[in-house]
């Protein structure tokens, strides 16, 4: 059953389960099966439709321009962060530009939690300057993603396995965390995919 053995799953559902009698255990290791297959299957639809599970992104951009042009281009198309912004006519990028590198994120105007944190470094060789960057939600972000997840499952799956749920309310407690998940999935990679494209033409003086 792809990545799950029916040993993992009847360990799973004997650790969740220890005192349930013989037939029960096996809805129990059953209805795991299931809970393990569509997340199986939600990773799987994610990588096929060319997003990476984690919200992270590197790549590397690279210019026949000198640094200071390169530093000049990123100047004049990121301001300094602001806590507030009434108006609609500034760069299409705010954050911190060094030597060293660069660490940016759009400017948008509605909330998004998902908005991918960019960050550069620079490397100047003979011919090129070579920029290397990662994109990637805030730290918080994923850490109350993590925690949130860890309790919700935590809570929900043993009482599925003791067969106290309904079959139709084990699947939306099960799926609807996934859902929201892909949605916030989708809503950074658009970010990523519109910034990573944006962020070449810059550097590459291109707009």
């Amino acid at each position: 059953m792809g990545y799950w053995s029916d040993e993992l799953v009847g360990n799973l559902a004997r650790r969740f389960s220890p005192s349930v009698p013989f037939v029960r255990k096996a809805a129990a290791e059953g209805k795991l099966k299931a809970i393990l297959q569509f997340i199986e299957f939600f990773c799987q639809s994610v990588t096929s439709i060319n997003m990476k599970v984690l919200p992270h992104d590197s790549f590397t951009i690279s210019t026949p321009d000198a640094l200071p042009v390169v530093m000049q281009r990123l100047n004049a198309k990121v301001e300094p962060p602001k806590a507030f912004r009434f108006s609609k006519k500034h760069a299409p990028y705010q954050g911190t530009i060094s030597e060293e590198g660069f660490q940016i994120s759009r400017i948008i105007h509605y909330r998004n939690s998902f908005l991918p944190v960019i960050r550069g470094s620079f490397e100047v060789e003979s011919h090129q300057t070579v920029i290397h960057v990662q994109m990637s939600i805030h730290f918080f972000v994923m850490v109350f993603l993590g925690f949130w997840f860890l309790f919700w499952y935590s809570a929900v799956v043993p009482i599925i396995l003791t067969g106290a749920m309904p079959n139709y309310m084990a699947a939306l407690f099960i799926g609807m965390p996934m859902l929201m998940l892909f949605i916030f999935w989708i809503a950074f990679w658009s970010e990523a995919n519109r910034s990573r494209s944006e962020l070449t033409q810059i550097i590459q003086g291109q707009v």
